[in-house]
């Protein structure tokens, strides 16, 4: 019997952006869909089963944290990492996210933060680079779950 992959949505309005992360996150092995606007991220959400939603935080339209935020409301659950471009945004704009992380961060950082944010059976399926746990300890301590 095979295993079904982690789906992960991810939305950026730079393709050369969502084809990177699309192209290291299905290296990893994870299923992946794409979407370039927050539209299009939206639709997908609404009809898709996802494990996992990446997403960027500046996008023409609506922000990431807005969409964040809207996600939440359909789908609490739903696990959401934000990137940005800035090293860091204010705590208001994190509050509907799982963990924030900058862009400018290295790939293995990337993946730890996807991995780790995956509730757990999906988490055990995907291989990853950086499967070791002391880097995915390291994310998750970096990014503790926020107080309700």
């Amino acid at each position: 019997m095979q295993r079904r992959r982690p789906v992960i949505l991810c939305i950026d309005d730079y393709e050369s952006t969502l084809l990177g992360w699309k192209m290291v996150l299905e290296s990893a092995g994870y299923e992946v869909v794409a979407a370039s606007d927050y539209r299009k991220g939206l639709q997908l959400f609404m009809s898709r089963a996802v494990d996992e939603v990446v997403l960027d935080y500046e996008m023409p339209g609506m922000t990431g944290d807005v969409l964040a935020a809207r996600m939440k409301q359909t789908q609490p659950d739903i696990r959401i990492l934000l990137l940005s471009g800035d090293s860091s945004l204010p705590n208001d704009k994190l509050k509907n996210v799982d963990a924030f992380l900058p862009k400018a961060e290295g790939v293995d950082v990337f993946l730890a933060s996807v991995k780790a944010l995956l509730p757990r059976p999906a988490a055990s399926l995907a291989a990853s680079p950086s499967d070791d746990f002391a880097s995915t300890a390291t994310v998750a301590e970096s990014n503790p779950p926020k107080a309700a």
